[in-house]
């Protein structure tokens, strides 16, 4: 089985792969709520929301991703920590001729989303391939936002279709 990486709409701290992460930090709005790793059962990531589910507790801690700022895991005492940041391996073009968006990455895109200005979602996909084309044939013409994840990167970018 594949396992999938599905991103937090948040910027991630990691350590480096020589140390064992300790704690799980979480940020949002003046608030910070840490997590010892070896009390957590599993961390959830739905479409709005992280669920941490830990060993001794039955009540699950949800997080609306429109609060949180960022998660990072430390480890004991400070630790290295490397910070995951937008790279400039993720492109978005637009193709005004074939009113075609071209999404390309080095990695598995996860997920595009293309809005109008109105912030309505009008074209959604999962195409897990490095590489993939979303049309805006069917589209009005107008002003659109595409956002394009991947694993390590996030990339939005306004077009407008003639």
């Amino acid at each position: 089985m594949k396992k999938r990486i599905i991103p937090i709409l948040m910027l991630i701290e990691f350590v480096s792969q020589a140390e064992t992460p300790k704690y799980l930090t979480l940020h949002s709005e003046g608030n910070t709520t840490s997590y010892a790793i070896s009390n957590i059962c599993k961390i959830t990531f739905g479409k709005q929301t992280a669920n941490i589910y830990q060993k001794d507790n039955t009540k699950i801690d949800s997080y609306s991703y429109s609060i949180l700022t960022k998660g990072v895991f430390e480890v004991e005492p400070s630790g290295v920590e490397g910070v995951l940041v937008d790279n400039k391996d993720l492109s978005i073009t637009y193709n005004v001729g074939l009113q075609e968006i071209i999404v390309s990455s080095s990695q598995e895109i996860i997920t595009i989303e293309v809005c109008n200005l109105n912030g309505m979602v009008v074209e959604m996909s999962s195409p897990m391939t490095p590489e993939t084309v979303v049309s805006l044939a069917d589209c009005a013409s107008g002003m659109y936002v595409v956002k394009a994840v991947t694993a390590t990167a996030t990339q939005t970018q306004k077009i407008v279709k003639h």
